[in-house]
């Protein structure tokens, strides 16, 4: 065989390596091709994509990765699937993930992500088996569902807080009243579990508008109760900054606790003391009536409360709002419908008692009058004197009960006068029928505090005598052997009623309170202590039982109302005679009204109490001012912008509208050297002390009478 020359050898070994880089370029662009078109496929596929190895170590990835990785393209080919989702991928996962593949069939599953910039979001991932230059490669499609979820989870919570609201509502239809407390607190409890709060809450006002208390709870597990503890607070000075929320009908949301201004230093340390990091509190009202509002404290973590749960808290305030009321309606019905039958007992009784007067008082002739014609005619040392004499002051007796019994069936007939309750208080402790008392009782104490510009009233000075004897007979039997008794007069304006034993409509009246250090009347017998001959004293020296009746009876012809408040600690009675400006005799020491009358300053009234406007507007043009008067703040305000006063009587309580802190506030920033006089016939409020820093000069106390007023006019137009 013949040999081939080197260089032919050489030229064929050439040619077949060109045919090889030839096979080998045409394979390389085959995958180029399949890259780049590989490439531009991920590119158009919906969400983020990167393709991995089975270690985790990013080999592709598409635009949308990275611009939801937030991280360069660059920078996320040298990284691991680990370094996006830490908390859930280990490497040992990658080759559990890739044995749970198979071809055609994608893992899903939803992870926590985290971008360049830390923050963390929610993703579906969709995984699936492939090849990659001929090594298996794990192709990762994630959808970011973070929005997605949030909504879903916002329409869950929607329709949960609809079945609680629901719920919450159907569980006061046909509730009974004595069931209302037990229902608020189921409420609460739903509320609490729904919203994450460690504590949720009712606050309902008293009458007043000031005073609240925390009259329904709810506390999670480990969070000690406090109710008992948040009882009688005036909000106001508990919760100043909340108060001032819910006086203008707005939601108190509180995230953080600590976030309060210094200001509110005082509520802030309060809050803190009892744990609370957050709160949020929505007012409690029908038909723009406060009545209250409920809330939620959370104590183990600083809580944002969302509309939604504010939303809630409004709704199911409603419907407390309205079984409260309701309850307080059906209370207000059986209350009447006790008192009319009350009343109706107390005129049949009187009528009984009329009928028995009248059969006593022909009986009682001749055992008065014969004793004292037999004794005329007896010696002075006769045995029979003395029994005689005990038979005659046993008929006085007698009479006596009788006229008892006649003031309780006709009411009180004798003439009325002007009269000072003060002079007949003094008149019955020098009498010779409370020295006898004292004999009874030597060891009783009498203290008296009587104001001395107590207005008089218009009644009857033998009616109101037999009062004051019959209340501190009463008092001197229930304060045993060594008590003490304590007999008060004052003048007291109410602007509003006020409920006790009897509803006090608002006036101006004298108040005389008999009150004693005894062991208190029971609760039980409250009701029935004005009844005719209903008694639990001793029969005998204690008395017949027409005491108390006598002065309901007097106290009803004067259109007078009383009041009892009894406990363990004693008894107090206070009576509510209506006033009368009409003097009875001069002052020993007046004040000339020259020296009190002004030079025709203008004076603007703010009252909303028409009376009230007609006593202030007399007092002053008495004493020599123009007077204007408007019943709102409101119009005061109108006034004050067209028209300069030299000074104003501002009241603080005015309803509808503004109070008189507000009036004053307002007229301040038109008018800021604005004089003003307060008149109030509350104590001194809060209100009125941040009126009195506004600038306001004085505080005058309900009623009012010539002198105080022109004192006080006097003393700001000076100033």
């Amino acid at each position: 065989m013949v040999e081939k020359p080197p260089y032919e050898e050489l030229v064929e070994r050439i040619n077949k390596l060109e045919k090889e880089i030839d096979k080998q370029k045409k394979a390389e662009d085959i995958l180029i091709e399949k890259e780049n078109s590989l490439k531009t496929i991920l590119q158009n596929l919906p969400g983020d994509v990167i393709v991995h190895d089975l270690e985790g170590k990013i080999l592709l990835i598409n635009e949308e990765a990275a611009r939801v990785k937030g991280y360069p393209e660059k920078d996320l080919l040298n990284m691991h699937v680990q370094d996006l989702d830490p908390d859930t991928v280990t490497r040992n996962d990658m080759e559990n993930v890739w044995l749970k593949l198979k071809p055609g069939k994608a893992v899903r599953f939803e992870s926590v992500s985290v971008r360049k910039d830390g923050t963390k979001y929610i993703s579906e991932v969709n995984l699936n088996a492939a090849e990659l230059g001929g090594k298996p490669v794990i192709l990762a499609i994630s959808f970011d569902i973070t929005e997605h979820k949030r909504l879903l989870n916002i329409l869950e919570q929607s329709a949960e807080m609809e079945r609680l609201i629901s719920e919450i509502s159907s569980e006061f239809v046909g509730l009974s009243s004595d069931r209302i407390d037990r229902g608020i607190d189921k409420a609460l409890a739903l509320i609490g579990a729904f919203s994450g709060a460690d504590r949720a809450f009712v606050f309902l006002f008293r009458d007043d508008l000031e005073i609240v208390d925390n009259t329904h709870e709810w506390c999670a597990q480990g969070i000690n109760p406090d109710k008992e503890n948040l009882k009688n607070r005036e909000l106001s000075q508990y919760h100043p900054m909340l108060a001032s929320y819910i006086e203008k009908h707005e939601v108190f949301n509180m995230p953080d606790v600590e976030a309060l201004p210094e200001e509110f230093n005082i509520e802030k340390e309060h809050l803190k003391a009892n744990g609370v990091k957050s709160m949020v509190v929505v007012p409690m009202k029908l038909d723009d009536r406060m009545i209250g509002f409920i809330g939620l404290h959370s104590m183990k973590r600083h809580q944002a409360w969302s509309n939604e749960i504010q939303f809630l808290l409004h709704m199911a305030g409603e419907t407390l709002s309205n079984a409260i009321e309701r309850r307080r309606a059906e209370k207000k019905l059986k209350e009447s419908e006790e008192k009319l039958a009350r009343s109706k007992k107390m005129e049949s009784l009187g009528l009984l008692a009329g009928g028995v007067a009248h059969d006593l008082n022909n009986v009682l002739s001749g055992i008065v009058s014969y004793p004292e014609l037999l004794l005329l005619d007896l010696p002075q040392d006769s045995k029979l004197r003395k029994p005689i004499n005990t038979i005659l002051e046993s008929g006085n007796r007698a009479v006596a009960i009788v006229q008892d019994l006649l003031t309780i069936a006709r009411g009180v007939a004798s003439p009325k006068e002007i009269l000072n309750l003060n002079i007949i208080i003094k008149d019955y402790l020098d009498s010779p029928e409370f020295s006898k008392i004292r004999q009874y009782y030597p060891g009783i104490k009498v203290r008296t505090s009587l104001d001395d510009e107590l207005f008089n009233i218009h009644g009857s000075a033998i009616h109101i005598r037999k009062i004051i004897m019959n209340l501190v007979s009463n008092a001197s039997e229930a304060a045993e052997s060594t008590g003490q008794i304590t007999i008060f007069t004052a003048n007291k304006y109410l602007d509003r009623p006020v409920k006790g034993y009897q509803d006090v409509k608002e006036g101006e009246y004298i108040v005389l309170s008999v009150a004693d250090n005894g062991p208190g009347i029971p609760h039980e017998y409250i009701e029935r202590i004005f009844e005719p001959f209903f008694t639990k004293k001793q029969i005998g020296r204690s008395g017949t039982g027409l005491g108390l009746a006598v002065v309901w009876n007097i106290l009803q012809d004067h259109e007078g109302y009383v009041d009892v408040t009894s406990d363990s600690k004693g008894t107090n009675f206070e009576l509510y005679f209506p006033i009368t400006r009409v003097e009875t005799r001069k002052k020993e020491a007046p004040l000339s009204i020259d020296e009190l009358k002004g030079k025709g300053e203008t004076i603007l009234v703010v009252d909303d109490v028409e009376t009230q406007r007609e006593i202030s507007c007399s007092i002053l043009n008495a004493l020599g001012y123009n007077c204007v008067a408007v019943s709102c703040g409101e119009d005061a305000v109108q006034y004050i912008k067209k028209n300069p006063v030299e000074l104003i009587l501002l009241d603080m309580i005015m309803e509808p509208g503004i109070n008189g802190c507000e009036t004053y506030s307002r007229i301040k920033k038109i008018r800021p050297d604005q004089k003003a006089i307060i008149v109030s016939g509350m104590a001194e409020t809060i209100e009125v002390k941040k009126t009195l820093d506004l600038g306001a000069g004085q505080y005058l106390k309900k009623p009012l009478t010539l002198e105080r007023v022109g004192l006080a006019v006097k003393k700001e137009l000076g100033r």
